[in-house]
Order: C-alpha cells, then sequence, then structure tokens
C-alpha cells in the first residue's frame, strides 16, 4: 500500500513519510540518524538556541546546558514521531473524493440507460442499478447475488463469458414469473478506469423487455391480416359478378339488374370498411394530444338522434332520450364525439329488439375521487344481449360475436374498436354490462369542465381542426 493508510493500523512517521529518505542514506543506525537530524533540523536548531537562552539570560550551569542539548540530539535522532504525515491525510482526501466523483459519474451515466442497467462484479454481486432496473425487480439490491433475481442459464453463461470476450454479449431469454415477458440482455466489461468499487473490472448488463414490442407487432399483423380478409371478400365477389356480366349474362337483363344490386352492396361494405380504418387510423394518431374544444354533450347526442330518425323509421324501432337538463361542457373534439355516440347508438338499433325502444340517458354525476364533476351518457337496448365471456374483447379490432349476423347487418369490426380510442383520448372510461336476453347497456363517462376552467376556454377559443370529419 503506497498511499493510504489502513484503518486500525499505526499512523506512518515523519522518516517513512519521506518517501523512503532514510533507506538511501548510509547504512545502519547511525545513517538512519543523520537522516532523522536532517528532517528535523530547524526543531533542532530552536531547542538548542532556547538551551543557549537559558544558559546567558536565566544562569543555567554549562554542564547541565549540555546535557539538555545531548538529551535534544538524542531525541531527534533515535526517537521516530508517531503523527501521520500531513501530506498523507491529503492525498487520502483527495482520493476518497476521487472515488466518490466517480462513483456519481457513473450512477448518472445509468441513470440515462434507458433500459434497466445493473452494475455487477465478475462473481454476480451486485453493486449499483438504475430506477428503471428497480421498476423491474422490486427487492434489488446492492451486495445481493444477480442470480437471486435472473435465474436463466444463458444470462449467467453470458456474465461467465463476457470477461473472455473482446465484445458484448447479447443474450435472450424468457421471463415466467412474475409475469411472462421476453428479455434481450446485453452485457459489457467497463474499462478499469471507470470502476470505484474496488474491482478489477465490472460488467454493464442492460435487461431490455421486448414483450410489448413484440405484443405490438404481433397486434400489427393480426390487423394487416384482419383487414385484408374483410377486403378480400366483397373485392372476391365483385370480381366474380364483373367477370359473370361480361360473360354469360352479358345479354341477361334481369340477371345483370340483380348482380349489380349485389355489386353495390359489396362495393358499399369495402367503402365502409375504409372509412372505418381511416377513422381509427386518424384517432389512434391523436391519441396522445388532448382535444381543445368545449363541446356540449347534451347538444351533441341530440344531433346524433336527429341523424339517426331516418335509419330508425326503416327499422321499426324508437329512441328515447332521458337528460336531467341543463349545460354539460366538456373538453373535447365535436366530431369525434359525434362519431362516438353514432356508433354506440347505431349498435343499439341494429341489435336491439326489433319493434322496441332505444333509450339514451345524460346523466351528471357528483364530484368524484379527484374532485372533478363527471357526465355518463349510456345507450341501452332490449336486444338479445351479450354473453360475460365476450364482454372483455368486445372494442377489439375485427372482433365479432358472430360474423355472419355482423356482416348482414353492415358491421365491419371496428364500431366499438374506435370508440375505445375516443374514449381514451378524451380522458373518459367506456362500461359495457348486459346479460343474454336482457339486452346491453353501453355507458361513457366523460369529465365536465368547471367553471372556472370554462371561463377560461371562453376567453381563448381553441382553433377549429378542418380534417377532424366524420368518416
Amino acid at each position: 500500500m503506497t498511499d493510504e493508510v489502513q484503518a486500525g493500523s499505526t499512523p506512518a512517521s515523519d522518516d517513512e513519510a519521506a518517501g523512503g529518505a532514510m533507506r538511501a542514506g548510509p547504512a545502519g543506525w547511525f545513517g538512519e540518524a543523520v537522516d532523522r537530524l536532517r528532517l528535523r533540523k530547524w526543531l533542532l536548531a530552536s531547542a538548542l538556541g532556547a538551551d543557549a537562552a537559558f544558559v546567558a539570560f536565566a544562569g543555567l550551569a554549562l554542564p547541565w546546558a549540555l546535557l539538555g542539548g545531548l538529551c535534544v540530539l538524542a531525541a531527534a535522532a533515535f526517537v521516530p514521531r508517531q503523527v501521520a504525515a500531513p501530506r498523507q491525510k491529503a492525498r487520502e482526501r483527495e482520493k476518497a473524493l476521487e472515488l466518490d466523483r466517480d462513483a456519481a459519474r457513473l450512477g448518472q451515466i445509468m441513470e440515462v440507460i434507458p433500459d434497466p442497467a445493473i452494475l455487477l462484479t465478475q462473481a454476480g454481486t451486485i453493486v449499483s442499478f438504475n430506477a428503471r432496473a428497480a421498476q423491474q425487480y422490486r427487492d434489488l439490491r446492492p451486495g445481493a447475488n444477480i442470480s437471486s433475481f435472473v435465474r436463466h442459464p444463458e444470462f449467467l453463461d453470458a456474465l461467465r463469458d463476457v470477461v473472455q470476450a473482446e465484445a458484448p454479449i447479447t443474450v435472450s431469454f424468457m421471463e415466467r414469473v412474475p409475469l411472462e415477458r421476453r428479455i434481450d440482455a446485453s452485457l459489457a466489461m467497463l474499462a478499469p478506469a471507470a470502476v470505484a468499487v474496488g474491482e478489477a473490472s465490472l460488467v454493464m448488463a442492460s435487461l431490455r423487455d421486448l414483450s410489448e414490442h413484440e405484443r405490438t407487432n404481433r397486434m400489427r399483423q393480426d390487423f394487416i391480416a384482419n383487414a385484408s380478409h374483410e377486403l378480400r371478400t366483397p373485392l372476391a365477389a365483385l370480381i366474380g359478378f364483373i367477370e359473370t356480366l361480361q360473360g354469360p349474362a352479358s345479354n341477361d337483363a334481369k340477371t345483370q339488374k340483380r348482380f349489380l344490386g349485389i355489386m353495390a352492396q359489396q362495393a358499399s361494405r369495402m367503402t365502409r370498411l375504409i372509412d372505418d380504418l381511416l377513422s381509427l387510423s386518424r384517432v389512434e394518431m391523436k391519441a396522445h394530444l388532448t382535444p381543445q374544444e368545449v363541446v356540449d354533450v347534451g347538444e351533441t347526442v341530440r344531433h346524433v338522434i336527429d341523424m339517426l330518425e331516418p335509419l330508425v323509421r326503416d327499422v321499426d324501432l324508437q329512441l328515447i332520450l332521458r337528460d336531467d337538463g341543463g349545460p354539460a361542457p366538456v373538453q373535447g373534439d365535436r366530431d369525434e364525439l359525434v362519431q362516438l355516440f353514432q356508433n354506440l347508438i347505431q349498435n343499439a338499433i341494429k341489435y336491439g329488439a326489433e319493434g322496441d325502444a332505444v333509450t339514451i340517458e345524460i346523466e351528471r354525476l357528483e364530484s368524484s375521487a379527484s374532485d372533478q364533476p363527471q357526465i355518463a351518457v349510456s345507450v341501452i337496448d332490449r336486444g338479445v344481449g351479450i354473453a360475460p365471456d365476450h364482454l372483455p374483447r368486445l372494442t377489439e379490432r375485427f372482433y365479432r360475436i358472430d360474423v355472419a349476423s355482423s356482416r348482414d347487418k353492415g358491421g365491419t369490426g371496428l364500431g366499438l374498436a374506435i370508440v375505445k380510442h375516443i374514449v381514451n383520448r378524451h380522458r373518459g372510461e367506456l362500461q359495457i354490462t348486459s346479460q343474454p336476453g336482457e339486452g346491453s347497456t353501453f355507458r361513457v363517462v366523460l369529465p365536465l369542465i368547471a367553471g372556472e376552467r370554462l371561463a377560461e376556454t371562453d376567453q381563448n377559443p381553441p382553433a377549429t381542426d378542418s380534417h377532424n370529419a366524420v368518416s
């Protein structure tokens, strides 16, 4: 040990702190004595000067003065001082500060890493970790072994092999507990200069959770497959009818009329599907943007009911509106809210009991836990109802309880998915309750604008968006 004093050891003497000066002088005890006298020359001169002053001015006898001088010389030559060298203490303090600075820099670097990162010794002992690692592994703590948290042989083998590797090692493995997730782990050796914990070298392990990425990829693939299938079916029918009209039925007026009617239905089906796909895409692109308009929910619902009156008359249904009155301002996008309530009411008309009624209830709720008033719009039908096992999946894209029935009624399988995304963008909640044979209730809860916020919004009206037309 050169620059540090071990805890519990005797402080070094002035002679030892001199960097080996005594050992460089004359050999043996005489050389050491001469080195000590040289190191203490100013202290020795002061002591002998005081001794001479006592002889000259205090009447001290010369023999006693000489004896005192010899004692001072002997003490200076042969007695080491047991006091730690100031330079050595300064070096120790500087070293400690440097280690603290290195540790702080290393901690800052780890927090910048976007994935969970853990600093390990070669034996697998945890030295440090960032906040993301603490979130992913709840009981993570310094001093524990990483094998208590990541038990996969692929990872532990990579930790052992990275010491001899010239480049970082990346391995993938599946975790089953507490949740199933796929982890992509990258391990790399740190340079010795970056180590501030007394180890010759450390390993940085970055563990990236790929579960959400893979889930998104699967959803995208399923979405493309479903959309392609939904478009291919009417397109194939159109192509078949066109070929028939161009061939065997080219001169058959009755067949042409019937086929053209079917072709119009198929073309209309494709148009609805494309419109819903575009609507869903627009809502998803704006999901992170909070709407800024002030929209009255009651007025919007009444507008949708007026729009759907002709459709209701065709299917022999009745729309009943129950509104407890008063304004219901929300911060939202009017076109999206029109589409939301239109989809819900159209669903109720399609699947409600023929000759019965669809009820739309508007209810202002008491302040919630967040002290913000809310408004609830419920669309209630008395149709066949929905079995409980279907309820959690109703808002999935292209999910249908009865595919044939849905297509016959003009459904695309995207209506409730659009509703869900619009509700989420408006920071609301969609509640679905149903019992087979008793009908269904779709309830949308939205936060109302309080009076003070409403006044502020009225003074600063937002710019309108010309791209939000309903599909």
